[in-house]
C-alpha cells in the first residue's frame, strides 16, 4: 500500500478513530503473542517430558541388557560345569565298571 493510499484513507477518519483502530490492532497481536507464547511453552514442556521418558526407557533398556549379559554369562558357566561332571559321571562309570570287571575276574580265579 502507498504512502498516496495511506494519507487518502486517513483523510476519511478522524485521528481518535485510526489510533483505535491500531491500538484493536494491536491488542489483537498482542493476544496472539501471547497465545504463541504459550503454545510454544506447552510444546517446550512436552518436548522435555519426552525426553526424560526417553531417557529413564534408555536407561532400563541398558540394565535389562546388562542383566541379560549376566544372565548369558551364569548359563555358559553353568553348561560348562554340567558338560565337566557329565564327563567325569563317565569317566567313573567306566572306571567303575573296569574296577567291577576286575572283581569278578579275581572272584572267578579263586
Amino acid at each position: 500500500v502507498g504512502a498516496t493510499h495511506v494519507n487518502n484513507l486517513l483523510k476519511n477518519y478522524s485521528h481518535e478513530q485510526v489510533v483505535y483502530a491500531l491500538m484493536s490492532q494491536l491488542r489483537e497481536k498482542e493476544t496472539e503473542l501471547t497465545s504463541l507464547s504459550e503454545q510454544s511453552h506447552v510444546i517446550l514442556r512436552h518436548h522435555q517430558i519426552t525426553e526424560e521418558s526417553n531417557k529413564q526407557l534408555k536407561s532400563k533398556i541398558d540394565i535389562h541388557n546388562k542383566l541379560a549379559a549376566e544372565k548369558d554369562t551364569r548359563i555358559a558357566v553353568l553348561e560348562k560345569k554340567l558338560a565337566h561332571q557329565k564327563k567325569n559321571r563317565g569317566s567313573e562309570a567306566l572306571a567303575e565298571a573296569k574296577m567291577k570287571a576286575i572283581a569278578e575276574i579275581a572272584a572267578e580265579s579263586k
